[in-house]
């Protein structure tokens, strides 16, 4: 190899290497830009996540404003009081954004195969209707009724289109129908314990066919005292939500009802071992 051939080569391989090196550093800045607009956009997403609460806020805030918006002193349980009241209004405004399609929709097609019969559904205890819109979604054909303690949750239902959700405690509400399907979802682990029992069998008595218990599952009784010195209203001596095990209480009440399927979240036929596991579990009523 002549010297001018050896120069030219080596200016060759130099400039080889630093375009390699530009294409590197090109990347790095691509990777770096798309991070940065991943950022960007979750910003945004958050910043109208909290203009559709503030509008929420405003709405609902309109509402408590008007007579009867508190409603909690008709109540006997300071549990109901709470929920009829403020902290059942943050709650509303909390969840009011809560993107249905993916936290319910997906469970309640689980759900409903183990339950093809089914033509009308009661959830007690519905609040915003989360779990009612997903139903809505999958059956449009469904008669959805629902009850809630909380006004102005009750009042966002009604202007969505539920015409079936009612005002008042799931404890002791008594309906002029029956519905094929009667269901709580996180709701029993905020009734007082000592109404348990009757509310348990207020679910039954309005089911034709089947009751579904979701609840946050333990082996014993465990009040979550974090959670009850969150809530403002808290009376002396009153916890605010509890977990246990809510399928095998209500089955201790309704021995005749057989259990069509349990299962944990979205694992089908499945028991509950751990504190806090969101434990389901379908009964059907043995005519």
């Amino acid at each position: 190899m002549s010297i001018l051939d050896f120069f030219q080569s080596s200016k060759v391989n130099e400039m080889d290497v630093r375009i390699r090196n530009l294409e590197k550093l090109l990347e790095e800045k691509n990777t770096e830009i798309e991070q940065q607009n991943q950022k960007i956009h979750a910003i945004l997403k958050q910043i109208s996540k909290l203009g559709k609460r503030m509008n929420t806020i405003i709405d609902l805030s309109n509402k408590q404003a008007e007579p009867g918006g508190e409603g909690g002193a008709q109540y006997e349980t300071s549990q109901e009081r709470v929920w009829s009241g403020s902290h059942g209004y943050r709650y509303v405004v909390h969840h009011a954004n809560e993107n249905w399609l993916e936290t319910r929709v997906p469970t309640w097609e689980m759900l409903l195969e183990s339950m093809p019969d089914v033509q009308s559904v009661l959830e007690m205890g519905c609040n915003i209707g989360a779990n009612l819109k997903a139903l809505r979604h999958l059956r449009p054909e469904l008669a959805i009724s629902g009850v809630e303690i909380n006004k102005p949750a009750v009042d966002m239902l009604l202007a969505d289109g539920f015409d079936g959700v009612r005002q008042g405690s799931i404890i002791d509400i008594e309906l002029d129908q029956k519905f094929d399907l009667v269901f709580t979802r996180g709701v029993l682990i905020h009734i007082n314990p000592d109404k348990l029992e009757q509310t348990m069998k207020n679910m039954a008595a309005h089911s034709n066919k089947y009751v579904l218990i979701y609840e946050h599952f333990d082996h014993e009784v465990t009040e979550l005292e974090h959670y009850s010195r969150r809530v403002p209203e808290k009376e002396a001596g009153q916890g605010y939500q509890y977990w246990r095990d809510f399928s095998g209480l209500f089955h201790s009440f309704h021995p005749d009802w057989e259990i069509v399927r349990e299962g944990v979240r979205m694992t089908v036929d499945a028991k509950p071992h751990n504190k806090g596991d969101m434990h389901w579990t379908i009964f059907r009523r043995n005519h």
